[in-house]
């Protein structure tokens, strides 16, 4: 049942983030509980302590209503423990659904009590649960957050010379755009200079020189 209702659950949109890693975010409240009434089915005065009539003392139409009677008393009964059954089931997946949504307000508030670099001191609780120091898996815990650590700080400064070299790059490409912007515009205005005096001498303008192209801003990689 769990099996099928966590398939189900990954297939919905509004629920769908109980079976999967995305953050549980304070707008999503959990799930009101629905209790349904009991089921509104013809009640039945059948019970199986019930004296067995002596049936020498009935005629066969009498039997037979007897028979027809107890026939429809037994399926009201069927059809009472078939809906009970159903609020049965009804009720124990919205006890499995509020329960996933519980664990994973767990798993929020647990992240939200480490703050932001709890891993400082030697972990006590990795994963919310006591450990007894000199067993081997809380050992092996903590070799991983030591070597997360490392991994961490490593990762820190790569992105910190990252960063600098970008700086850098971005600095020498400020420099060169400016030096291409202002070439530009002294070839611009010799250009426009050479144009007033063919004009001035005559000259047709399809014998004019192309005016002059402005370089592209050069990328980071091509500096």
């Amino acid at each position: 049942m769990v099996r099928i209702l966590i398939s189900r659950l990954s297939s919905t949109s509004s629920r769908s983030f109980l079976v999967s890693e995305s953050p549980l975010r304070s707008d999503i409240p959990i799930q009101v509980p629905i209790l349904e009434p009991s089921a509104s089915h013809p009640t039945s005065t059948f019970t199986i302590t019930r004296a067995i009539p002596n049936v020498a003392e009935y005629a066969k139409e009498q039997l037979a209503a007897i028979i027809t009677g107890l026939a429809s008393q037994l399926r009201n009964v069927q059809v009472l423990l078939l809906a009970c059954d159903g609020q049965i089931t009804h009720l124990q997946a919205q006890l499995i659904i509020q329960n996933m949504h519980l664990l994973k307000l767990n798993k929020t508030l647990q992240i939200k009590e480490k703050g932001k670099d709890s891993d400082a001191h030697l972990q006590l609780f990795l994963g919310g649960f006591w450990h007894v120091l000199t067993n081997d898996d809380f050992i092996v815990l903590q070799e991983e957050v030591k070597a997360w650590k490392v991994t961490k700080e490593v990762q820190k400064r790569q992105k910190k010379v990252k960063k600098e070299n970008k700086q850098v790059l971005l600095a020498e490409q400020k420099c060169q755009w400016e030096l291409i912007h202002k070439h530009h515009e002294e070839v611009t205005t010799a250009y426009k200079e050479e144009c007033v005096r063919f004009k001035a001498h005559g000259v047709k303008r399809n014998g004019w020189p192309k005016a002059p192209k402005h370089q592209r801003k050069p990328t980071l990689d091509e500096i």
